[in-house]
């Protein structure tokens, strides 16, 4: 084997290594390195952007080298090993998103009654929205992938109830409050969750959408109320109701608004969606990291 050739397999020995060690950032370096050498090689590419999506953490993810690098890694592999490459892609967004969302809502838990805590949760929760999207086009037949975007757009319509502890009544306890979506983000999240059921009930007629129940008493139906067609285009940075949310969010006040239970996210491949409790403030007031955890 030439000199050059064993290079490279030492460089994708020692790739593997450290990914399955979970150390991202050195299995990133290897696959950059066979790369340099080999820019069309779709392995690299795909565990190049694997090691990238769990570098995402709390200051920003990096979906969009992740899914840019799925897609080279596809566009560069042999015609009959793109479907399965493509499976294989919509699995690691999948679990790059559940482990992304658990960090999310653990820090969201802890420092909830800090000012930006619920919008910097949602703007992390619409880049997963994006991911689970891209994953859909990439497996279409991933029924996880569905269910899972259906969790998570459930938990961004109910909202977060939670106790006050800094903020007490004449007696002295805690008031309870509450926070959501604005509304006109709420209008295009729900869009969105109505797509995922339409393609669910697609695979599945006999599924039944999950119910959105909101403090106060307000139930509705997560039905298919018209379907807000979007399409994403991996390897481009730029996704039309994303953009839109985001603006939104920004330029909108939240209105106060009920309750809600959030998915449960596990970085195990593929689990079952599962509720985790009403989200309540530390009794201590919080000083909010500087960094948070890219892992």
């Amino acid at each position: 084997m030439p000199e050059t050739e064993q290079q490279v397999a030492n460089w994708f020995e020692l790739a593997k290594a450290a990914a399955d060690a979970g150390n991202h950032d050195e299995a990133y370096r290897y696959f950059t390195k066979i790369l340099e050498v080999n820019p069309k090689d779709p392995d690299a590419w795909f565990g190049k952007a694997v090691a990238a999506g769990w570098g995402s953490g709390l200051r920003g993810d990096r979906y969009d080298e992740m899914l840019s690098g799925i897609q080279r890694a596809v566009d560069n592999a042999p015609d009959d090993k793109k479907g399965k490459l493509s499976r294989k892609g919509a699995k690691a967004i999948l679990g790059v998103t559940l482990a992304y969302f658990k960090l999310s809502i653990k820090h969201t838990a802890e420092y909830i009654a800090l000012d930006d805590t619920w919008k910097e949760h949602i703007q992390r929760c619409i880049s997963m929205l994006f991911a689970l999207k891209a994953a859909n086009l990439l497996d279409p037949k991933n029924r996880e992938v569905l269910e899972n975007g259906i969790q998570l757009t459930k938990s961004m319509i109910e909202g977060v109830e939670y106790q006050d502890p800094y903020d007490t009544d004449s007696d002295g306890d805690p008031k309870t409050k509450v926070k959501h979506l604005p509304e006109a983000v709420e209008q295009d999240i729900r869009k969105e969750m109505d797509d995922f059921v339409a393609k669910l009930k697609a695979m599945d007629p006999n599924y039944q959408a999950p119910t959105i129940e909101k403090a106060g008493g307000e139930i509705t139906a997560g039905g298919v109320l018209g379907c807000l067609v979007i399409v994403i285009a991996l390897g481009i940075g730029g996704w039309w109701c994303v953009g839109k949310a985001r603006a939104k969010l920004s330029d909108d006040k939240p209105a106060e608004a009920p309750a809600v239970t959030a998915p449960v996210a596990t970085a195990e491949p593929n689990p079952a969606p599962a509720p985790t409790p009403t989200v309540t403030a530390p009794t201590k007031k919080p000083t909010k990291p500087g960094k948070g955890p890219g892992k």
